[in-house]
C-alpha cells in the first residue's frame, strides 16, 4: 500500500524538522556548560563523594609521608558583599509584580558572619577527609594520631581553623576514642598573621601589599573588560524586567557574585543566577580572572616568589624525615597538612609553574583566545582546593614525589612524569629553597603592623 504525502504535508514536515533542528542546535551550542564550572574562586569543590579509591604505590615503594595544602572551605560573603546583595534588593524593590522572586528575596547573609566557614564548608573539608581515609588506608593503618606524627597548622584565621578541624574529622573518623563514631581531637598551630610566611604569606609581606595598593596595569585592563562587556548585560537584564532607572555596568558583577553564593550555600540556580546567560557566565569568570592573574599570579612577577617559604617548608620537613629514617630511628612526621587560602593555592601554583599562559592574559583577548587559556580561577583554587604531595621511600634507598592537585595526579612541571625522583624535584626548585624572604618582601616605608594588617583584611580584593 502506498501513502501519498501532499504538498502542504511536505511543508508541515520540513517546517517540524526544522523547528527541531533548531531545539537541537540550541541544545547543543550550550552543551557542555556547567554553572558550577564558572564561579571562579567561589566554585564550590567538584568532588562531593565520601571515598576514594586505595592508593597503589608504584612497585618496591611505600608512600611514607604526606604533605598537604589545602584552602578553606566555602565561606561567608564579605561585608562588601553582604553591601553589594542589599543593592541589588533595593534595585529590585519595585521592578515586576509583587509574586516575583527578586521582590520575594530576602539577604541570607550577615555582616557579622562575614567570612566565617559555613556549613557547606565545614562539609567540603570533612568528605576530602573522609576521601584520603580511604585513599591512604594502608597508611594510616600504620600511622594512628599522634600530635608528633600528624602536623596540622591553619593561618590564624577561623574559617581555615575550623577546615582543619573538618578535615581531621573525616581523616582519622572511628580512630578515636570519643563519642560515634569515634571522634579523634587535633591539635592545630597557628602563628599570628603578620609573622605568617607560609600560609597567610601576603600579611607578612610589606613590598607586595604596596605593589597591590597601586597596580596600575590590573586596574587599566579590568577598567577596559568592564567597558567592553558589563554594558550590555546590565542593558539587556534592564530591558528584560523594565528596570528604570537601568542597572548600571556594575550591577552586572553584583548579580554574578549573589549567584556563585547562592549555588555555594544552597545550590540554588532559580534567583540570582537565572538573570544570567551561558556566556555572560564566562564574561564574569574571565573578569574575575584577570583580577586574580595580576593580584596573586603570573601577572607580577613578585607573586613567583610569595610560596618559596611554603616550597622549603615542604622540603625541610622531607629532608628531615630522610635523615630519621636512614639513622633507623622513629618517629618521623608523616603528616604536614595545613589550612589557607586562595592566595595560598595561586602563590603555589604560580611557582610550580602549573596553568601558565603563553602570554599575559589580556582584556582584549578575542574570544578564541579566552576559550583556549590555562588559567581558569574556577579551576586553581575553587573552595577547598587542594595540593597533596606523596613522599615515596623506595627499596633501592631513593626517594620519589607525586602531586595531586585537587586530587588528581599532577606532572610536576619540569619532572616529565608523575613519580619523581626527589633530587630532580629540588634541582627544579633549587632557586625558591631556603630563599630570603624577609630581604624581598621588606619594604622601608610600610611596617608590619597590626593595622596595616586590619586594612588588608577590610579590602574588596581581598578573596582569602
Amino acid at each position: 500500500m502506498r501513502y501519498h504525502i501532499s504538498r502542504r504535508q511536505k511543508i508541515i514536515f520540513l517546517i517540524i524538522f526544522a523547528f527541531f533542528c533548531i531545539i537541537l542546535s540550541a541544545c547543543h551550542s550550550d552543551q557542555g556548560f556547567h554553572l558550577h564550572d564558572h564561579l571562579g574562586t567561589k566554585r564550590p569543590y567538584p568532588i562531593t563523594t565520601p571515598h576514594a579509591d586505595e592508593l597503589i604505590p608504584p612497585p618496591q615503594c611505600t608512600l611514607s609521608q604526606l604533605y598537604l595544602l589545602a584552602r578553606h572551605g566555602i565561606r561567608h560573603p564579605t561585608r562588601g558583599d553582604v553591601t553589594k546583595f542589599n543593592k541589588l534588593i533595593d534595585l529590585f524593590k519595585d521592578v515586576g509584580n509583587e509574586e516575583s522572586w527578586w521582590r520575594q528575596w530576602r539577604n541570607p547573609f550577615k555582616k557579622f558572619q562575614a567570612g566565617l566557614l559555613a556549613r557547606t564548608g565545614e562539609a567540603e573539608l570533612y568528605l576530602m577527609g573522609r576521601r584520603a581515609n580511604s585513599r591512604y588506608k594502608k597508611f594510616l593503618d600504620n600511622a594512628t594520631y599522634d600530635a608528633n606524627l600528624f602536623d596540622f597548622e591553619s593561618s590564624a584565621i577561623s574559617r581555615s581553623g575550623q577546615s582543619g578541624v573538618a578535615y581531621s574529622l573525616g581523616l582519622f573518623e572511628g580512630q578515636g576514642s570519643l563519642g560515634q563514631p569515634l571522634f579523634q581531637p587535633v591539635y592545630i598551630h597557628t602563628i599570628p598573621l603578620n609573622e605568617d610566611d607560609q600560609l597567610a604569606v601576603k600579611y607578612a609581606c610589606p613590598i607586595w601589599r604596596s605593589i597591590q595598593r597601586n597596580n596600575p596595569t590590573r586596574e587599566r585592563e579590568l577598567s577596559f573588560y568592564i567597558s567592553k562587556y558589563f554594558p550590555a548585560i546590565a542593558d539587556r537584564i534592564s530591558k528584560e524586567l523594565t528596570i528604570s532607572p537601568p542597572l548600571l555596568p556594575i550591577h552586572a558583577e553584583y548579580i554574578h557574585r549573589a549567584c556563585g553564593f547562592e549555588i555555594s550555600f544552597y545550590n540554588r540556580s532559580d534567583t540570582w543566577c537565572s538573570l544570567l546567560r551561558p556566556d555572560d557566565f564566562k564574561i564574569m569568570e574571565y573578569f574575575n580572572d584577570i583580577s586574580n592573574y595580576y593580584t596573586y599570579s603570573y601577572g607580577n612577577r613578585l607573586n613567583e616568589l610569595m610560596a618559596c617559604r611554603l616550597v622549603t617548608d615542604l622540603v625541610e620537613r622531607v629532608e628531615q624525615a630522610i635523615e630519621t629514617r636512614n639513622r633507623g630511628e622513629e618517629p618521623w612526621v608523616r603528616g604536614v597538612l595545613r589550612f589557607a587560602h586562595a592566595e595560598t593555592v595561586f602563590f603555589l601554583t604560580t611557582l610550580l609553574g602549573l596553568n601558565k599562559d603563553h602570554e599575559h592574559l589580556k582584556a582584549n583577548w578575542t574570544s578564541s583566545q579566552i576559550s583556549a587559556r590555562k588559567f581558569r580561577s574556577s579551576q586553581i583554587s575553587p573552595f577547598a582546593a587542594n595540593f597533596y604531595f606523596e613522599i615515596y621511600t623506595c627499596d633501592s634507598s631513593s626517594t620519589m614525589i607525586r602531586m595531586l592537585k585537587n586530587e588528581v595526579p599532577t606532572i610536576i612541571p619540569g619532572c616529565g612524569e608523575l613519580y619523581c625522583s626527589w633530587d630532580v624535584f629540588k634541582k627544579i626548585f633549587k632557586h625558591s629553597i631556603n630563599c630570603d624572604f624577609k630581604r624581598f618582601c621588606k619594604h622601608k616605608k610600610n611596617k608590619v603592623t597590626a593595622n596595616l594588617v586590619q586594612w588588608e583584611l577590610n579590602q574588596e580584593w581581598d578573596i582569602i
